[in-house]
């Protein structure tokens, strides 16, 4: 089989690429990196699909340093800046084809004017877009504070512009206070962006205790514009809940930031003295506040004054005029009351008369009600008493005959006799005992005798004592 060596391969590509392809074309294409060595100039180049950032196309360019010096200036002559990552160009460039190194670019000159075309299409279409989401005037929306005091300063710490910052704060006129916080940032290079979103982001997260935020920087070139036209930046600034206030440091220059903020100021030190005349103005106008409230409470404080004067001068006329009046009053109640009690005391009368009759008959048929009453009650109770007696003398009748019967002497009439020890009746043989003294007791008389000796017997009845 017939084969080729890989450098007859490069070669007949070389061939061909030489033949087919012109010196010195023109291509478009974004700078993608970039690297300066020893003079020459090494760029990544590529070509993105439109409305994405998917790299559709990439290539290696080189510009030597004899052209690269030439280039460079004058692209910086013409766009303000210096080549870098991120530019859109229009090249002139010669396709070179090396058996060793493979295909590469070799850079013979520049076009600018297609880069500045870039970067305003790009900034219009930035712009366009803000407006479209309505952020152009948002956070202008906002209103200022009447006294800002706290302030979150963007700006690099090390910055002359920072420096000028805060001197003109700290040494205003006025001798108005001022607490800043710097929240630090890269103002100029590729990582401004990211730097920039993060410093605002961490305002937000305390953003209580702001009243403003202010981003600044000191001068640099005009090429460093370019980070403050991020549509990012742009968005951050627009939605930001407190105002913004811009000053990058650019006398003719207007970046987008410019535009979103809530106002724009060409320098640190001019955003410093917009602060302090803000501040100013607020004092003065709390000022005639104060003075229009001194005058007003002190008209206030007048006209209550001679009102009362008014009023303690009038007073006693007024107090004679009351008496008078309700002297008159006094004096026609008093009349209609006399009137009325006359009038109220003559049916009283005649009502009490009416009354004192009806009284009189009603008492007069009671007491004859109560006499008919009280002589049926004496009939009844005499005839009770009556019956009551005879019943009583019946009763009396019988207990006298009981008590007869039952009298001791007329017992002992009938024979029987009772016999004491020690004054108390003996009714059994066994309370008694030898030599005991015993008194016996007869219908007439008695006798004392000595006990010699006892027996009880079943019958008590048979000793006929009691």
């Amino acid at each position: 089989m017939d084969s080729l060596s890989l450098f007859q391969l490069n070669n007949g590509i070389k061939l061909l690429l030489n033949n087919r392809i012109p010196a010195n074309i023109w291509i478009r294409a974004e700078i993608h990196a970039l690297s300066v060595n020893a003079g020459h100039c090494y760029m990544d180049l590529v070509e993105k699909e439109p409305d994405s950032d998917r790299i559709i196309a990439r290539q290696r360019a080189t510009v030597w340093a004899n052209v690269y010096k030439a280039v460079s200036r004058k692209f910086f002559e013409a766009t303000g800046e210096n080549l870098r990552a991120g530019l859109s160009v229009l090249l002139q460039v010669n396709v070179v084809f090396h058996e060793l190194y493979g295909l590469s670019l070799n850079v013979c000159d520049i076009d600018p004017d297609y880069t500045l075309g870039a970067l305003q299409r790009r900034r219009l279409q930035i712009i366009e877009n803000l407006k479209r989401r309505g952020l152009i005037d948002r956070n202008r929306r906002l209103p200022l504070p009447l006294l800002p005091q706290r302030i979150a300063v963007i700006s690099s710490q090390t910055a002359a512009g920072y420096s000028d910052f805060v001197h003109q704060l700290e040494n205003n006129v006025y001798g108005f206070a001022y607490a800043v916080t710097l929240f630090p940032a890269i103002m100029q290079g590729q990582q401004t962006e990211s730097s920039i979103l993060k410093a605002f982001e961490d305002i937000r997260s305390n953003i209580a205790s702001f009243h403003l935020v202010v981003v600044i920087r000191g001068g640099g070139a005009v090429s460093d514009l370019q980070a403050f036209d991020s549509e990012r930046i742009a968005e951050a600034c627009a939605t930001f809940p407190i105002p913004v206030i811009s000053g990058i440091g650019h006398l003719r220059d207007e970046s987008i930031l410019d535009m979103v903020a809530h106002t724009a100021v060409k320098t640190p030190t001019a955003a410093a003295e917009f602060i302090v005349n803000m501040t100013n103005s607020s004092a003065k106008h709390l000022d005639a506040l104060q003075q229009q409230l001194y005058g007003s409470v002190y008209e206030q404080i007048e006209r209550h004054r001679k009102y009362l004067s008014n009023t303690a001068n009038m007073l006693p006329y007024h107090v004679s005029v009351a008496i008078n009046d309700s002297r008159l009053h006094l004096s026609e109640v008093f009349h209609r009351v006399v009137i009325s009690a006359g009038g109220l005391i003559s049916a009283h009368s005649r009502l009490l008369e009416k009354r004192t009759v009806e009284v009189n008959r009603q008492a007069v048929a009671s007491i004859s009600r109560s006499r008919l009453d009280i002589a049926g009650k004496d009939n009844r109770l005499h005839g009770a008493t009556l019956q009551l007696l005879t019943s009583n003398r019946t009763n009396l009748a019988l207990l006298e005959t009981k008590l007869a019967l039952l009298d001791p002497q007329r017992i002992l009439q009938q024979g029987y006799s009772i016999t004491l020890c020690d004054g108390k009746p003996v009714l059994s043989s066994d309370q008694i005992a030898n030599g005991d003294t015993i008194t016996t007791i007869f219908a007439h008389g008695s006798a004392v005798a000595s006990v010699i000796s006892t027996e009880l017997s079943e019958n008590p009845a048979d000793g006929q004592s009691f």
